[in-house]
């Protein structure tokens, strides 16, 4: 069993696209949102597949980026953490981070990632200086 390796898992949808950011992402396309999960879902159970008697994979470290992940409704999100569970052992997970906004966060996205095993946010803040941002 190989736990040597991170698994990224990229979710590319923004509320808008920032003028600074250089990574696949997308606003306005939420409804695609519903058949990128599947199509990421069915990705992970392929390579889950591929490992052997377990069938799952097992990463030392998970990170969800983008994009905004915590742009996902929390529905979404739920559909996003049962693919994983499905096809990842997280016994082995020393640090599972998920990128967030302050402005699609709530208490049940936050409690719903805790109950996920996110262990770790990473809130991107990219000036507190409105002119800077300009």
């Amino acid at each position: 069993m190989q736990t040597d390796f991170g698994l990224y898992i990229h979710i590319p949808f923004c509320r808008q696209k920032c003028f600074y950011c250089d990574f696949p992402s997308f606003a306005g396309r939420e409804r695609y949102i519903a058949a990128y999960l599947n199509a990421l879902s069915r990705e992970m159970e392929l390579l889950a597949d591929r490992c052997g008697e377990t069938g799952k994979l097992h990463p030392r470290t998970v990170y969800i980026g983008g994009g905004t992940p915590s742009h996902l409704s929390l529905e979404q999100m739920e559909i996003l953490f049962q693919s994983i569970q499905a096809n990842t052992s997280l016994s082995d997970v020393a640090e599972f981070t998920m990128e967030a906004n302050p402005c699609s966060l709530n208490e049940e996205k936050l409690y719903l990632m805790k109950k996920s095993g996110v262990n770790r946010l990473s809130i991107g803040v990219q000036s507190f200086d409105d002119t800077c941002l300009k």
